[in-house]
């Protein structure tokens, strides 16, 4: 990382913008910003340059620091509109729906409990479809790096909040881990 002149920066884009973390390997800018980072830390009484604490571990000048992008683009994204009329029914297949579907292949049971099971009633459900109403969800699926939240990313998306106070009673915001950081989203109620 290297400190760059606003004039010399004619090639970057928004997306090339990092903030420090504290730490004693980062290089703060060399103009007015750093002032900034440093009175902020001071007002909580903290030095970024200096290691004022007794004990090493817990002194600002022992963390290494880093970067975190202030603009991240998601990879792979995809999305989808979905429509459903019971809220009650999960809109996508997680890992533990999978594993409970498969049926081993050499079943234990005789012929007769077999077709005991076939022969059971449906069940008795009434058909509320013609009476529910037609519901929208949002199914995203993306890939963000480490340090990124999917959280923030459906606020910018939804340009709504995603705190737990701002979410409706009927809205459902599923987020399933599929892999080490791709993630699948399914926003529902959300029209």
């Amino acid at each position: 990382m290297y400190c760059i002149e606003d004039v010399e920066a004619g090639t970057y884009s928004t997306s090339d913008i990092v903030l420090p973390l504290p730490g004693s390997r980062v290089i703060y800018p060399s103009n007015d910003i750093a002032e900034i980072f440093h009175d902020l830390a001071k007002k909580d009484g903290i030095s970024l340059t200096e290691s004022i604490h007794g004990v090493k571990e817990f002194s600002i000048t022992s963390m290494t620091g880093g970067y975190r992008r202030v603009f991240q683009k998601p990879i792979d994204f995809e999305w989808e509109l979905l429509t459903y009329t019971d809220s009650n029914k999960p809109l996508a297949e997680t890992d533990l729906d999978r594993i409970t579907m498969e049926k081993p292949a050499d079943k234990v049971g005789s012929a007769e409990e077999t077709e005991s099971d076939s022969n059971q009633p449906e069940s008795c459900e009434t058909d509320l479809k013609d009476s529910e109403q037609t519901q929208l969800a949002l199914k995203m699926a993306l890939t963000l790096p480490s340090s990124c939240y999917a959280t923030m990313a459906i606020r910018e998306l939804l340009k709504t909040s995603t705190s737990v106070s701002c979410i409706s009673q009927d809205t459902k915001l599923v987020i399933y881990t599929l892999g080490r950081s791709h993630l699948l989203v399914i926003f529902a109620g959300c029209v």
